[in-house]
């Protein structure tokens, strides 16, 4: 019987659709965990238990949880999403910097048009 095996690592910078490594594009979502979740499940095809999943987890490493850990608020985040990916699920995305401002290299989607009424995130 063969030992079993460690769960996959993905790459280094990795694409959150399919994992490519060295991914140097990406895209943001302004929202809350809800939409951040509807949004990565629309821009990368996300099956949407994994993207609620990877939504919490952005806000709690953000900081933006309540004291029982759950996600609250609204926040700006980027996802790493390679050219090929944005181009399967129609997203846009933008060159990472190596250092600068992500807000305004980044392309923002609002998954759900009454975000855009909120103002800044």
């Amino acid at each position: 019987m063969s030992e079993p095996r460690p769960p996959p690592v993905a790459p280094f910078d990795a694409c959150v659709s399919c994992s490519k490594g060295d991914t140097t594009t990406a895209f943001g979502l302004v929202g809350t965990a809800e939409l951040i979740s509807a949004g990565l499940m629309r821009c990368a095809g996300i099956p949407s238990e994994r993207a609620a999943e990877m939504a919490i987890a952005a806000f709690r490493q953000l900081g933006s949880v309540s004291d029982t850990g759950w996600p609250r608020g609204m926040r700006r985040v980027a996802f790493r999403l390679c050219r090929e990916c944005a181009k399967r699920y129609r997203a846009e995305v933008g060159e990472l910097p190596t250092v600068g401002d992500l807000e305004n290299t980044i392309p923002i989607h609002y998954p759900h048009p009454i975000i855009k009424d909120l103002g800044e995130g």
